[in-house]
């Protein structure tokens, strides 16, 4: 099959007007607020502190924005409570992809409330971190509701001058033809009673491009949706040396934390899970993620995650603390 790739600019996806032949229209979100999950220095203490966090690791972040456009600055004084609950790998020899399936939720929440579940691909410290963010996000200031969207981003020096969210600059490049792009609501999400709907997310490394794939499949196999292409990074067109996995929660001081996964703690049975992790590694082959694998929770009285047991582990909690 003869595979079309299509390019976004902003305008183009505001509009959506460019797709509205090849599948579902797109949602027009407007000039809302830009909602991203940046990555930061640990020693940054962002949301709860890190004291007893050694070496560099990442937290969530809230870029807020009227406009769109690379890295933009915020516009309004808000400050924002950030918190985690991830497993991640780090080695110098790199990895060349991941792969994951996750539960989807969907919870109502307010403006300046965000909850998310996703991947994050990364190589490069500080200002000169590059970054790939792959997953589902519920964020009221995004989309102006709450439902829950499929998202991506990207940056190459830590958000400081370069990336942004979904088709919010230059970027990312699309397959024509997919049933789900970024900035799509997914729906129906699991019930805390009910059926758990889930999502399988792929990042890799294209051996002969170097250009990064994302594959998605919405309770199904995978299937390619686009590509960053290796001419945005500098660090990531080699390799990633680290990789993460987990939910992200934020919200503006003066707010409740938001409920993170399915809103339960990873010890209950109703909590989120993500499961098949897996690593794919310079010889392409993948390897699932070691039941070793370093955990970091911000606020364990809010959000708790689970020891691995078979590339699987539960995450989440209510907030509201």
């Amino acid at each position: 099959m003869e595979i079309t790739y299509i390019y976004l600019s902003s305008a183009m996806a505001t509009e959506n007007h460019i797709l509205s032949s090849l599948r579902m229209p797109l949602v027009r979100h407007g000039l809302h607020i830009l909602v991203i999950c940046t990555i930061c220095l640990a020693h940054q203490s962002l949301g709860s502190p890190l004291d007893d966090q050694k070496g560099i690791f990442g937290v969530p972040s809230m870029l807020l924005s009227s406009s769109y456009g690379q890295a933009t600055l915020p516009s309004e004084n808000v400050e924002y409570q950030h918190y985690f609950s991830v497993h991640y790998e780090k080695r110098k020899s790199g990895y060349y992809g991941v792969v994951a399936t996750m539960d989807i939720w969907g919870h109502h929440i307010g403006r300046n409330q965000m909850t998310a579940a996703a991947i994050w691909i990364i190589n490069g410290d500080s200002d000169q971190r590059n970054a790939i963010m792959f997953g589902w996000l519920v964020s009221p200031s995004r989309f102006n509701d709450s439902n829950t969207y499929l998202f991506t981003a990207w940056t190459r020096d830590n958000f400081r001058n370069t990336g942004c969210f979904n088709f919010d600059c230059q970027g990312i490049k699309l397959v024509s033809g997919s049933p789900i792009f970024p900035g799509d609501i997914i729906s129906p999400v699991s019930g805390m009673n009910g059926v758990r709907q889930n999502i399988t997310i792929k990042v890799f490394k294209d051996k002969s491009s170097g250009d990064w794939w994302l594959h998605c499949g919405v309770n199904s196999d995978p299937i390619p949706i686009g590509y960053f292409p290796a001419s945005l990074f500098d660090k990531l067109s080699d390799k990633a040396t680290e990789v993460w996995v987990g939910g992200t929660a934020s919200n503006a001081k003066g707010l409740a934390p938001p409920p993170m996964g399915s809103g339960a703690f990873a010890s209950d049975s109703k909590a989120a899970a993500i499961y098949g992790i897996k690593f794919i590694g310079a010889n392409r082959k993948s390897k699932p993620i070691g039941k070793d694998a370093p955990a970091q929770v911000t606020d364990d009285k809010l959000y708790t995650i689970s020891n691995i047991t078979g590339a699987k582990f539960w995450y989440g909690g209510p907030g509201r603390a």
